[in-house]
């Protein structure tokens, strides 16, 4: 009897991470179409909880700590419209300071962070950018 809860735990734990999987593949194939804009920045606050995927210019960044990253985008800080939260000691450490002024593509959980709409990124397959010379 334990063996056979067991095995039915491992089956319906299995088949939670494949669906999440098909769910962030189906995210990222968007992000690998550039001319795809994604969802405009000003309707993340509609989508609070959702999953989505933005295109936009990153106009600064702020370095709270190793592990958390800020990006701003729709404007400078304070009067950015939307904030990109990158956390993680080892995605801040793979990620170069060269984000201003790149667009940036981003995939993730959206929320409010200081009353503001903003998206959480933990891994690096949720972000890519394009740097403008």
């Amino acid at each position: 009897m334990k063996y056979f809860v067991l095995l039915f735990s491992f089956v319906i734990l299995l088949a939670y991470k494949v669906s999440a999987q098909a769910n962030v593949d189906s995210v990222l194939r968007k992000m690998a179409i550039p001319q795809d804009p994604g969802l405009p920045i000003k309707d993340v606050i509609n989508h609070i909880g959702s999953e989505v995927y933005i295109r936009d210019t990153i106009y600064g960044y702020k370095i709270v700590n190793h592990s958390l990253r800020l990006l701003f985008i729709g404007g400078k800080y304070p009067n950015q419209v939307l904030t990109i939260i990158i956390k993680g000691r080892k995605l801040n450490k793979e990620i170069p300071l060269w984000f201003k002024n790149g667009i940036g593509h981003f995939s993730g959980k959206a929320l409010l962070y200081e009353g503001r709409p903003a998206i959480i990124i933990t891994s690096n397959r949720q972000l890519s950018t394009t740097v403008m010379i």
